[in-house]
């Protein structure tokens, strides 16, 4: 019990340490001394993926994974091939470097799938990581109250996002920790609804607009799961708020239109959709008419990412350029074998939801499996979840 309790700490430890490394990284280090400490960075990163795989080896659930490694390596090369007819592995560091990050992900999903389930830490871990939580969301709420541009999302609109150095690590953090406390919150109920309450307020001072979606779509899942539809009170709330909103954005104009300006400017003149996606959606189009044109029968199949290009930051078309359709597949496959257990469980319905909805949000903030830091906490949430789950069961 002890070493399954230690192993559990050093994911967490290693949460804290990225945030504080990359926030370092992001705001105190020169251009000069960036690459220098970058390299430390990810070679932190390297050590702790080394500790997992040591792990896995340890309990002797390496068999699965190295088999998993070896087919997405297969199509990864089959992918390369029929590209560029040749496998030039300095040419395509940079997709060597993409494909590690999915291994990644994929080795510390793969790893806490098979931590042990029966253990009395969770409510050690659940109340370090609400602490880690309502500590991130103080230094939001802090530079949003004195307006403090270290701690800006954005320097050019409306945004707060504290000492997490990027806004798509902003966005998947609070996204998680959300769906973390409202299952503690509303779904187990063994949690005071306060928190909740702070961190979406907080939240919605990020300024991402894929975390608007998100909490536009729990809501929505929050109506139609605990039927506050047929509540005659539902509809007075949604009136009261609705014209509390527009009241105060009536009588803030200038505060209104200052604060959203830029977001005010690509929706009058690219239209809703373009805004939503911050022009993802004209990136597809534009991007997809290289690929129509130089992809053959296999490239669909196997993929073939053009380094040239870029990302399309849409998580799973980049996905499918990177794989193709079957390595799309066998990635999202070898992923619900991770998380199948939770489908097995109580609460299995908030889990579908949880799953889905991050898969969705990523649509919008792209860099969902390639963005190690995001995902290491996303895994840890639902791993929180596994636990609390399991205990109520014991209980």
């Amino acid at each position: 019990m002890e070493e399954r309790s230690s192993v559990g700490w050093i994911v967490f430890v290693f949460i804290c340490l990225q945030f504080c490394l990359d926030f370092v990284l992001k705001r105190f280090i020169g251009l000069e001394e960036q690459q220098s400490f970058t390299i430390v960075v990810k070679l932190i990163k390297i050590l702790f993926c080394g500790c997992l795989f040591f792990y896995i080896f340890k309990v002797k659930q390496h068999i699965g994974l190295l088999k998993n490694f070896s087919l997405l390596f297969l199509i990864f090369i089959i992918g390369r091939l029929a590209l560029t007819k040749e496998i030039d592995f300095y040419d395509s560091r940079n997709e060597i470097r993409e494909l590690g990050l999915y291994f990644a992900s994929y080795l510390y999903f793969y790893f806490l799938n098979i931590l042990p389930l029966k253990t009395n830490i969770y409510k050690t871990f659940s109340s370090v990581t609400l602490i880690l939580i309502g500590l991130i969301c103080c230094t939001v709420l802090i530079g949003a109250i004195f307006d403090l541009s270290f701690f800006k999302t954005y320097h050019f609109r409306f945004g707060y996002m504290g000492v997490l150095h990027k806004s798509i690590v902003a966005t998947y953090f609070f996204v998680s920790s959300i769906l973390y406390v409202y299952y503690i919150s509303f779904v187990q109920k063994t949690y005071s609804k306060v928190f909740f309450w702070l961190i979406t307020i907080t939240a919605l001072l990020v300024g991402t607009k894929a975390i608007y979606l998100f909490l536009v779509c729990l809501f929505g899942y929050h109506v139609f799961t605990f039927r506050l539809y047929k509540k005659k009170s539902y509809y007075s709330l949604i009136l009261f708020v609705s014209l509390l909103v527009i009241t105060v954005s009536y009588l803030n104009k200038a505060a209104f239109f200052t604060t959203f300006d830029v977001l005010i400017d690509v929706y009058n003149e690219h239209g809703f959709l373009t805004t939503l996606m911050s022009f993802r959606d004209q990136i597809l189009i534009e991007k997809a008419s290289y690929y129509l044109e130089n992809w053959t029968v296999l490239n669909y199949l196997f993929g073939g990412k053009m380094d040239a290009i870029g990302l399309f930051e849409m998580s799973l078309i980049d996905m499918f350029v990177f794989f193709g359709a079957i390595g799309l597949l066998f990635y999202l496959y070898f992923f619900y074998l991770c998380i199948l257990h939770f489908l097995e469980r109580q609460d299995s319905y908030f889990v579908t939801f949880a799953i889905l909805i991050v898969l969705f949000i990523s649509i919008f903030a792209g860099q969902l499996f390639i963005n190690f830091s995001s995902m290491v906490y996303i895994g840890w949430i639902f791993y929180l979840i596994k636990l609390s789950v399991n205990q109520k069961e014991i209980n």
